[in-house]
């Protein structure tokens, strides 16, 4: 298999909130912990086949692309259009919510972050209330012939 789908039912905590700092140390929160714990003991939604047919090479590089479907009470403000100055979006940064989840597939697949050359964030309404969650695909990336290459 040359990438991988995880499918998770669930928004991890956002990296503001992922740590606090006991004399000189930081340590995962509580509810940092147990997403990540439970992402790892169900192997991220994969069954077992599915699972051990994905071999990742640790001396190649890798894209990371993730969805993040919250409701969209989360991403919009209710007041917009209503009050003045209210902004459309609610702060919902995507890219806060990224560190756990890479640090998750890493542990659960034995292949370091420092892998992902590239990471892509998407943030969606989730299509039903319920449906909330999380959708990542992680595949080979091939930096000999970069489909990104430099910027313009």
């Amino acid at each position: 298999m040359s990438s991988v789908r995880f499918e998770w039912p669930e928004i991890p905590p956002s990296v503001n909130n992922l740590y606090f700092t006991r004399g000189r140390k930081r340590i995962l929160t509580a509810e940092a912990r147990a997403f990540k714990n439970a992402f790892i003991a169900s192997r991220g939604g994969l069954s077992f086949s599915e699972l051990e047919r994905f071999q990742p090479d640790p001396e190649g590089a890798y894209e990371l692309r993730l969805w993040f479907f919250l409701p969209k009470e989360q991403l919009y403000n209710k007041s917009y259009g209503k009050r003045k100055g209210t902004a459309k979006f609610k702060k919902m940064d995507a890219s806060n919510l990224v560190k756990l989840v890479e640090d998750a597939i890493s542990e659960l697949l034995g292949l370091e972050d420092r892998n992902n050359f590239t990471v892509v964030t998407h943030k969606r309404v989730a299509p039903a209330q319920d449906l909330a969650g999380i959708i990542a695909v992680l595949k080979p990336l091939d930096l000999e012939n970069d489909p990104y290459g430099l910027p313009e």
